[in-house]
Formats: C-alpha cells, structure tokens, sequence
C-alpha cells in the first residue's frame, strides 16, 4: 500500500486561508497610519505657539543686528528665500511698530497660501502685528511676521 503526504497530515481548520491576507491587510494599515502621521502637519497650541511669536519678536525689538539676524536664522527657508538677511534688517528698523512692545491677543491655526500655520496675533500700541508659524524639521518656525 501506498502512502500518501496528504493522507497523514491533520485537515486544516477552514479559517486559516484567511491569515496571511489578515496580516497583510494589518501591515499596510499600520504602515499607511504612520505614513499620513509622518505627512500631516501638526497643530499647535495658542500657549506652545505665544513663546515661540514672542521670543521672535523681543529680538527684533532689540533693533540690534546681531539680534535680528538671530531671529531671522530661526526662520523658515521659505522666509530666508522671500526676505535676505539683509533685506530684513532695514525691513525691521523701517517698521517702527516692532520696536514697540506688542500684547499677546491669540492664536488660530489657519492655512495661508496652501501652508498651514499658527497666526499670532499681538498688539502693539499703534497696531497690529501679527507672527505665521510654520511646522519645518520637527519644530515650529517663523514663517512671515507682519505689520498691518
């Protein structure tokens, strides 16, 4: 008599043709669950962003070179490419509202120009102004500052 491979093992329970497409379906849920979280820009809290505006815009009351230079270095690169280091440092010293102290007011998560931001709003005594944070490698930084 002859033997058989198939005749001597034990019949398999029915569901298990379903495990490896569970498994799989499983690892491309997760693997697209940390890639949307890897893509998607984190909000940021008016009480996270208020120190980061803040801090920005004590350096550029200073008026001090070195201290604006420091602010524009924390920037984005979308800000450093829109403004040169240079170019800010007479935009900063011709708007005489950045040279006043500013009153925090609020901050709004909003999207400008298809980026989305934290809008800071302060006041100062003759105005408005306003700090657009941008999330850019891991951390939040000064995309545009404002005077209106």
């Amino acid at each position: 008599m002859a033997s058989t491979d198939h005749a001597r093992r034990p019949a398999r329970p029915p569901w298990v043709r379903f495990v490896a497409p569970a498994v799989a379906l499983l690892a491309a849920g997760a693997a697209g669950w940390w890639l949307v979280g890897r893509l998607t820009v984190p909000t940021i809290a008016a009480d996270e962003a208020r120190p980061i505006a803040e801090a920005f815009l004590a350096e550029l009351r200073t008026g001090k070179a070195d201290r604006i230079d420091a602010a524009w270095a924390g920037t984005t690169a979308e800000f450093k490419s829109n403004q040169g280091q240079e170019q800010f440092r007479k935009y900063v010293r011709g708007q005489k509202r950045l040279a006043e102290p500013a009153e925090f007011q609020g901050s709004d998560m909003a999207e400008r120009n298809g980026l989305r931001v934290a809008d800071c709003r302060f006041q100062a005594r003759t105005g408005p102004v306003r700090v657009l944070l941008a999330w850019e490698a891991e951390r939040w930084k000064v995309e545009r500052v404002l005077v209106e």
